[in-house]
């Protein structure tokens, strides 16, 4: 599959020069290929080697089955109030001028995970059962 390379670091919050400098490192270790878009050939598409796509089932695919397996202990409701907990944690660094990749994240997850059940904060992430 390939990705937009500005999509795909706007995903995990990352500038574009970080992104660039990402990719080509990557791209060094034979992990992703970069072409041009066929109809656009300002964008950049990026995607995954057959060695990329080694070391990411080898690596990130246990980490994922691990991390589910742990989550998957808690109830649906404290996983959507920890999400809503981390999201505020880390919007509140970012009141502090503290930069963090979380909230991004923490507000997709609360998103997908409360879409049309809960009430919305004035932080404007869902927080099950609480009333702000």
């Amino acid at each position: 599959m390939d990705t937009h390379g500005s999509a795909l670091g706007a995903a995990h919050d990352l500038t574009p020069r970080s992104m660039t400098v990402l990719v080509h490192g990557l791209e060094r270790e034979g992990l992703v290929r970069r072409t041009r878009h066929a109809d656009d050939r300002r964008v950049t598409l990026v995607s995954l080697t057959p060695a990329g796509r080694a070391i990411a089932s080898q690596q990130l695919t246990p980490a994922w089955q691990q991390a589910a397996a742990l989550f998957g202990e808690l109830s649906e409701h404290d996983r959507t109030e920890l999400l809503c907990l981390l999201g505020e944690l880390a919007r509140h660094l970012e009141l502090r001028g503290i930069d963090t990749p979380l909230r991004p994240i923490a507000a997709r997850n609360v998103a997908r995970a409360t879409r049309n059940h809960d009430e919305p904060t004035a932080s404007g992430i869902n927080r099950p059962g609480r009333v702000t």
